[in-house]
């Protein structure tokens, strides 16, 4: 085509173009050609979009910039309300930016064009040949066309059949004439077919119902449902078909209609075999669970999110006293529980749509307004799709065993009431005893020491050896009692073990050589210079597995053999062996040897004294130090006792208690005491002791009086009794640290000797105990310590006081540190990383349900709780190790004992700040 005049007037161009468009670019119309009238009506700004439709070439979209791309094609557009009406012509752009469109109408019949009423002058002029050469362009086009839609067509049919043929079921495909028109390779497996899809294509399956019939467990039902199917013509999915070969097939049946005309058929097959069985076994799987619960006579409820009960078994309706219809369709919450308890039960709801499952106990009111108890393990409740419908509870009626438990926890107190009762008895007990007992032992070792003819003798020694006697008689009793109501504790000190291990045989040596025995010690090499354990209580063992040896061997020696079994970086575990060449142990007695009370023979006890208490004691000693202990013995020729205790190895900065550099009682010597006790045989035994040590006395019968002599006059230490009237001791010495602000050392000299007396005295504020009757050397060397001490170093002892604006009483480890700031110190932090410790491992163990780490975890830090006195996280960590043991809930208790733990550090650490090597 030749380029456009533009530069003609526009009279002239709409006389040589009567059939024109021109368009903005929004492609709405500004102006058209005359003829475009007598066809159609177009109004300026009406959208090119809302009239024509672009027939050829074909574009992804019509716009602006495809209709301007078309310059120089032949266009052809057809009205979008008369699809007959159809213009042919080319588009140009204008210099002004617009779309002319230049074209004629396409009419196939003169009829057409006198119907509208065009004349010749309303068309534009073309050359033939161009116009013929446009015809056959478009011709070109429209067989592309037809070849696009061929190609496309027979695309889709590939899809069409990949699909079929990749589809999980078996797919016949039929016509109106029941000839095969498609069938997969997956029918033919199912059906054992021996041709290939293509080979059974235009097959007739009018006959196939009958032909196969075989094939199935009820041949003539298989063959009239196939009839009645293809004569209803409706759709029917999930047909089930059982065949003979014991396979289970599902049907599915799908019309085929073009309007009213019906085309075919569709036939879908699938194996169903395995999942049939499957339900199968599920199925009995759940009868069995069910029946299983049953006869456990557990509750089985299922609830759905708004808690309303959709299933009930039959033994929640026997627990619970309501019919299957009564319950289902109800609340679950308001016919059981009280309004408080409703609140909880919510609560737990909402936790299983986290998936949480737990258990718990509930108390309940069933329909006869019975009270009842029920433990429930519940768990969320999910469908087949995995989505949440609601929860599951299993119930157990626990009302009895409630009641029994109540019936124990009752017994439980009354038992610790009695216990407790009885530490009293004790308690007062000792106190009645030790008292007439520490004057005799006092005045008789005073008799000891001054000459007299060889009656007196033997009359003193009787006396002092019976009062001994009787003091370890007395010490069993008080410790057996100790441990059976399970208030023995362990001290964590460092110590020396050849120092301590020499001291129990210091004890024993004046006996062993009165009956002409030798006593020897041997330590083997490597033992660590300083353990960490319960000296005292290893004294005590020792002394009394030694003391055994001497006392049943009347010729020959005892020995002691210390010794290193194993070892690693942190802890020593040594072996005790004593050996003796006495009487020797029955075979038969061996296994017995342990037993309360237990003793060889009768007239053992009437030759050699003793109460049978001792080696249960040195038992259950071992025991709590995580020991062992095993005897060889052979009858008259003699014993080997061996004992194992493990120790934490102590680092060189420890120093053992009461094993510091020894002070010289010498020091003693014209130092001025005040000596407090409302017993006058008490008072005449210090008396006699001090008065020899040099030391200047004042006497005072009560606190108040001791009170009054401080005030008036001067004194370098204070013997305090416990037990006074008018002001106990206890009174008295905190009236000293509070009010008078004295450092004066004070050592309490009491006659109880029950477990937590020497707490008390030293939170009281008391600098040492030392029960009655009590050693000569060991009152001095207490006494010349703390003096030396006191001299040496202008520190003032911790007041209660303070003491008790804190969650602590740190006291007992001040006593322990011996005047030592550096241990002291070592024992506060370790204190404090110990319970941060303990506090996060509680925390991820409360987590995880883990019931035994939580009762190892507070198992390993209750000791050090009890030094520091922290009473309130005592008593919370007592109530968490019982919920743990219970099977309670953990959650409120632990959090409680984490939140009181880390105040309690956080004070420790404010008050003694960590401080640097």
């Amino acid at each position: 085509m030749q380029p456009l005049p533009f530069d003609l007037s526009e009279d002239q161009f709409r006389r040589l173009f009567p059939f024109y468009l021109l368009v903005d670019a929004e492609l709405c119309f500004q102006s058209w050609g005359p003829s475009f009238d007598k066809l159609l009506p177009l109004r300026q700004q009406q959208a090119f979009t809302d009239v024509f439709e672009l027939m050829r070439p074909r574009v992804p979209a019509l716009n602006y910039q495809s209709l301007k791309d078309l310059q120089g094609q032949l266009v052809l557009l057809r009205l979008s309300a008369d699809p007959g009406q159809v213009w042919r012509g080319q588009i140009e752009p204008t210099s002004g930016g617009q779309l002319l469109f230049l074209g004629t109408p396409w009419f196939t019949s003169m009829e057409s064009v006198m119907a509208k009423g065009l004349r010749l002058n309303d068309f534009a002029l073309f050359d033939p040949m161009v116009d013929m050469l446009y015809t056959l362009k478009t011709q070109e086009l429209a067989r592309n066309d037809l070849q696009s839609m061929h190609r496309a067509l027979s695309l889709n049919t590939q899809r069409l059949s990949q699909l079929v043929a990749n589809l999980q079921a078996g797919v016949l495909v039929e016509d109106e004439h029941r000839n095969i028109v498609l069938v997969n390779q997956l029918f033919c497996d199912l059906f054992h077919i021996p041709l290939s899809p293509a080979d059974m294509a235009g097959a007739n399956c009018a006959n196939s119902a009958e032909e196969t019939k075989d094939l199935f467990t009820d041949p003539a039902a298989f063959v009239w449902r196939i009839n009645q199917v293809l004569q209803d013509r409706q759709l029917v999915l999930n047909d089930r078909l059982e065949l003979a070969d014991g396979r289970t097939f599902e049907r599915d049946f799908v019309p085929l209609f073009d309007g009213d005309q019906y085309l075919g058929h569709l036939w879908q097959y699938r194996d169903v075999t395995e999942k049939i069985n499957a339900d199968r076994v599920l199925r009995r799987k759940e009868e069995k669970y069910r029946r299983i619960i049953a006869n456990m006579h557990l509750g089985l409820m299922e609830v759905d999110l708004n808690d309303c009960i959709r299933y009930v078994n039959q033994s929640f309706c026997e627990m619970s006293g309501y019919t299957p219809e009564e319950l289902i369709g109800q609340q679950a919450a308001p016919l059981f529980l009280a309004a408080n308890e409703q609140e909880m039960l919510k609560a737990k709801n909402k936790t299983r749509t986290q998936g949480i499952s737990d258990a718990y106990e509930l108390p309940v009111t069933d329909r006869h307004g019975n009270a009842r108890w029920w433990l429930i393990s519940g768990a969320p409740l999910f469908d087949d799709g995995g989505t949440l419908i609601g929860s599951i509870g299993i119930h157990l009626d626990i009302t009895e065993h409630k009641a029994t438990h109540q019936a124990l926890v009752e017994a439980r107190d009354a038992a610790e009431a009695s216990a407790k009762a009885k530490q009293q008895f004790l308690a007062n007990m000792s106190h009645e005893i030790r008292t007439p007992m520490n004057a005799i032992l006092g005045l008789g070792r005073q008799l000891q020491k001054k000459k007299g003819d060889a009656e007196q003798e033997l009359f003193v020694n009787t006396i002092v050896t019976a009062a001994d006697n009787m003091l370890v008689i007395l010490n069993d009793v008080l410790d057996f009692s100790k441990m059976e109501a399970g208030k023995l504790s362990l001290e964590h000190i460092p110590f020396n073990l050849q120092s301590f291990a020499e001291k129990s045989l210091l004890l024993l040596q004046q006996r062993a050589d009165e009956k002409g025995l030798g006593l020897t010690a041997r330590f083997g090499p490597g033992i660590a210079p300083n353990l960490i354990g319960d000296p005292y209580r290893l004294n005590q063992i020792l002394v009394n597995i030694i003391g055994n040896a001497v006392k049943f061997t009347e010729k020959g020696n005892v020995s002691l053999e210390c010794r290193l079994k194993a070892e690693d970086a942190g802890s020593q575990q040594v072996c005790f062996v004593v050996k003796d060449t006495g009487v020797g142990i029955d075979p038969q007695y061996l296994p017995r040897l342990f037993e309360t009370f237990s003793q060889q023979e009768q007239h053992t006890s009437r030759r050699f004294g003793g109460t049978g208490l001792g080696m249960s004691i040195t038992h259950q000693l071992v025991q709590l130090m995580n020991g062992s202990i095993s005897i060889d013995s052979t009858l008259n020729l003699g014993t080997t006792v061996t004992i194992c205790i493990p120790f934490e190895k102590g680092n060189t900065g420890n120093q053992a208690p009461n094993e510091l550099a020894v002070v010289e009682t010498a020091t003693l010597r014209g130092r001025s005491v005040l000596l407090v006790d409302d017993n006058a045989m008490n008072r005449l035994v210090a008396r006699i002791v001090l008065k020899a040590a040099g030391m200047e006395i004042t006497e005072a019968v009560n606190g108040a009086e001791a009170i009054e002599q401080l005030e008036s006059g001067h004194f370098d230490l204070v013997l305090m009794d416990v037990q006074m009237p008018v002001m106990d001791g206890l009174e008295a010495t905190r009236h000293i640290r509070r009010q008078m602000q004295l450092p004066i050392p004070v050592i309490a000299l009491t006659a109880n000797a029950i477990k937590g007396e020497n707490e008390v005295c030293l939170q009281a504020g008391m600098n040492d105990y030392l029960p009655k009757p009590f050693a000569e050397q060991e009152l001095l060397d207490k006494m010349a310590r703390l003096l030396a001490f006191s001299t040496q170093h202008t520190v003032a002892f911790t007041t209660p006081a303070l003491l008790e604006q804190t969650n602590f009483d740190l006291s007992q480890l001040e006593a322990i540190a011996g005047g030592n700031a550096a241990l002291f110190s070592e024992l506060v932090q370790t204190l404090a990383t110990d319970l941060e410790q303990a506090a996060s491992e509680l925390e991820a163990a409360t987590v995880q349900q883990d019931r035994e780490t939580v009762r190892r975890i507070l198992h390993r830090v209750l000791p050090g709780v009890e030094l520091a006195k922290a009473n309130q996280l005592q008593e919370q960590m007592n109530t968490l190790r019982k919920k743990a043991a219970m099977e309670a809930p953990l959650a409120e208790p632990a959090q409680q004992v984490i939140d009181t733990i880390n105040t309690l550090v956080a004070e420790l650490t404010a008050k003694y700040p960590v401080k640097a090597n």
